[in-house]
C-alpha cells in the first residue's frame, strides 16, 4: 500500500506540473494548423472553441496549403488548367477572409502549398520556421495577396485565454450580484453545457468539458443567469441567504 501511495503520489505530482505549465500563458502557447477548406475551417472553430474552454493560449491559427498567384506573365491563361488553378486559389482566398473575419482576436498565417502533411514534430517544425521567415522578411505579404486578406497579419494582437474574472456587478450585501466573465468562443452555442458541483462549476461545449473551482465569494452565492455575449462567457451570482455571512 505505501508503494502505490508513492506512485499514485508521484503520478499526481507530475500531471500537476503539465497541467501548471499547458495554463502558463507566459510559457506556452498552441498554434493551430488548418487547410483553406469550409470543412477543415468548421473542425478549427471547435478546437479554438476547446483551447478557450480549457484555458490554453491560441497563439496564431495557421492555413496551410494555399496556392501561390499565377505570374501575369503566364503564357496560356485561358487553358482549363490555368483557369481551375485561379477559381481553386480563389475560393481559398475566400475561406482564409472568413476564417479571419470569425476569428478577429486570433492572427491568422497563410504557408505556401509545398506537398505532404506537416505530420511529426520535424515537419511541423519546418512549416513553423517557414512561417517565421515569411512574417519577417515580408514575403507573404508579396506572395499573398494583402488586399484579399491573405498573408501575415501583424496588426492582430496575439489572443489569450485568460482565466475567468470575478468583478461586483451591482448591490451591497444581500442585493449584491457578481458576474464571472470568461473567454468562450464556443463554435455551436447549443452544445453549451453548465452546471455545479459543491464549489466547483462544470462547464461544457462542443464536446469538451471542464471543472471550475468557483472563487470563494462565489461559493457563498447561487447562479442567477447565464450568457453568451460576443465569445465570452457571463455568469451572474446572488449571495445565497443561508450562509452568507451577515
Amino acid at each position: 500500500r505505501a508503494v502505490l501511495a508513492t506512485t499514485v503520489q508521484r503520478i499526481v505530482e507530475a500531471v500537476s506540473e503539465v497541467r501548471d505549465l499547458l495554463a502558463d500563458h507566459t510559457r506556452t502557447a498552441a498554434r493551430l494548423i488548418t487547410v483553406p477548406e469550409r470543412v477543415a475551417v468548421a473542425e478549427s472553430a471547435r478546437v479554438r472553441s476547446a483551447t478557450a474552454l480549457l484555458g490554453l493560449r491560441l497563439e496564431a491559427v495557421v492555413v496551410n496549403k494555399v496556392l501561390p498567384a499565377v505570374p501575369d506573365t503566364a503564357p496560356d491563361s485561358e487553358h482549363p488548367a490555368v483557369q481551375w488553378y485561379l477559381h481553386r486559389r480563389a475560393e481559398q482566398l475566400d475561406v482564409i477572409t472568413g476564417l479571419r473575419r470569425a476569428m478577429p482576436e486570433v492572427p491568422v498565417l497563410v504557408a505556401a502549398h509545398t506537398g505532404p502533411e506537416p505530420v511529426g514534430l520535424g515537419p511541423l517544425a519546418a512549416l513553423s520556421w517557414r512561417v517565421a521567415d515569411e512574417a519577417s522578411d515580408g514575403s507573404a505579404g508579396d506572395e499573398f495577396d494583402t488586399a484579399n486578406g491573405v498573408g501575415h497579419n501583424p496588426a492582430v494582437d496575439h489572443a489569450g485565454s485568460p482565466e475567468p474574472v470575478v468583478r461586483l456587478e451591482s448591490g451591497a450585501g444581500l442585493q449584491s450580484v457578481y458576474a464571472m466573465r470568461m473567454h468562450l468562443p464556443v463554435a455551436d452555442p447549443a452544445t453549451l453545457r453548465l452546471g455545479r458541483v459543491e464549489d466547483d462549476l462544470i462547464v461544457g461545449a462542443d464536446g469538451v468539458r471542464r471543472r471550475l473551482r468557483l472563487a470563494p465569494v462565489l461559493r457563498r452565492c447561487t447562479v442567477s443567469a447565464a450568457e453568451l455575449d460576443n465569445g465570452y462567457l457571463v455568469i451572474r451570482f446572488r449571495p445565497d441567504p443561508r450562509v452568507w455571512p451577515e
